[in-house]
């Protein structure tokens, strides 16, 4: 059980003070982030996120390498196993894939292209294309389940790898996707060298990632958009600007929207662009923008960190559902950490195979019964019903509480039975 908080591990950063987009100028600090990650994770759990002056670039300043991450992600099995949005595969992805394809199939020139997928995942997109007649496919992940699931599962070709090195054949691939990877890229510059090298002469790549300057729009809880892996945050002009530098045309590019289920969507941008035999093409310098600071400034404001703070002055024993990276960032930066927390609790099965602070993430299993003072804390609103079901089955006598029902002043918590 866990008793008055937990141990936070609050280790030094620095090392990434300089801007890795324009690499020109130093960034200005807007926030400095600390997780309570699991003891497992090779990644640091403390970091600045900074914001640079001259590009307006998002970035933070992390001692964690690309090694590091790396072998963070080789570890991270949740990837091979997830049913949510974001992981590759299963129905929540389908909708998104379909819209994928509708931006950057038409620049693809026939059906037997190659196509290469870094960052897979349980290649819910290599799928789609397969459906859709494209028969010459590549997956590329760290992920050793997600290899294996594929190549079983799906039955296309897939390699252990990553955006940086790339075990593909130079001039060998006729477009590449980076889906929602270049946000979690120590050097953006590096992958997109690789996407040059590896690609043919006027070669495709299709890339997405979450848009910060809407960061806010589909989560109303602090720092919600804040992921320990997501070490960039792009504007369209600061990507646009990163692949024109290294010999890329933009042929479209526009905001979208990553469906979530039973929530708003993720705000992303995405850009399909063309490799050029001619000289890297001037670009502008992207202009620095307040919407990072907007919404740093807002997070630190909300509600729920007064909440928090009630909650944890109430002294009353919580259980922690769900082990997010949301939740992660709410226990090293907030009043959550100074809880009383007695369990730490979630469904998926990996993560019930990691611990926090020497504390072992539970099943539901650990809720049975209860009494009338303790309290079930939900990290993630939209599943508020669901877990409310599962603890009526194992006759819990509890309360339910989510974070957006915390966040409301006048929330009596003293009163909760």
């Amino acid at each position: 059980m866990l008793h008055n908080g937990m141990k936070l591990d609050h280790r030094k950063s620095s090392s990434r003070s300089v801007c890795p987009l324009c690499r020109t100028a130093p960034g200005k600090r807007l926030e400095s982030l600390r997780f309570q990650v699991f003891d497992s994770c090779p990644l640091q759990p403390e970091m600045d996120l900074m914001a640079c002056g001259r590009c307006g670039f998002g970035y933070y300043d992390t001692p964690s390498t690309q090694r590091d991450f790396d072998d963070y992600y080789r570890r991270n099995a949740y990837y091979g196993s997830a049913r949510t949005s974001g992981a590759g595969g299963g129905s929540p992805d389908d909708a998104r894939f379909v819209e994928q394809l509708e931006r950057f199939v038409s620049h693809i020139a026939g059906r037997d292209t190659r196509i290469v997928d870094v960052g897979c995942g349980q290649a819910g997109l290599l799928a789609r294309l397969k459906r859709t007649g494209f028969s010459n496919l590549v997956g590329i992940d760290l992920l050793a389940e997600s290899i294996a699931h594929t190549t079983a599962a799906i039955g296309i070709e897939a390699i252990v790898g990553s955006a940086t090195d790339l075990p593909i054949e130079d001039r060998s691939v006729g477009a590449l996707v980076l889906s929602h990877v270049l946000e979690h890229i120590i050097d953006p510059h590096q992958a997109v060298k690789e996407a040059s090298r590896v690609l043919e002469d006027d070669g495709l790549v299709y890339v997405e990632v979450p848009d910060a300057t809407r960061y806010g729009e589909a989560f109303d809880l602090p720092y919600q958009e804040l992921y320990l892996e997501h070490v960039n945050h792009f504007g369209i002009g600061q990507l646009d600007w990163l692949f024109g530098q290294h010999g890329f045309s933009c042929l479209a590019s526009g905001r979208c929207t990553m469906p979530i289920e039973n929530q708003n969507g993720v705000p992303c941008i995405y850009a399909a662009l063309r490799k050029n035999r001619a000289a890297p093409r001037p670009c502008t310098m992207p202009v620095a923008g307040s919407e990072l600071q907007d919404y740093v400034d807002r997070s630190n404001g909300h509600s729920l960190l007064r909440g928090l703070e009630r909650l944890a002055r109430s002294r009353r024993a919580v259980s922690v559902w769900g082990a997010s990276q949301h939740a992660m960032l709410l226990l090293g930066q907030t009043a959550l950490g100074e809880c009383c927390l007695r369990w730490l609790v979630d469904v998926d099965s990996y993560k019930q195979s990691q611990t926090i602070a020497g504390h072992k993430i539970e099943s539901p299993e650990v809720l049975r019964g209860g009494s009338r003072d303790d309290i079930v804390l939900v990290t993630a609103d939209r599943y508020r019903e669901q877990i409310v079901e599962q603890l009526k089955s194992l006759g819990y006598r509890g309360c339910v509480v989510t974070l957006s029902e915390l966040a409301d002043n006048d929330f009596p918590i003293a009163q909760v039975a």
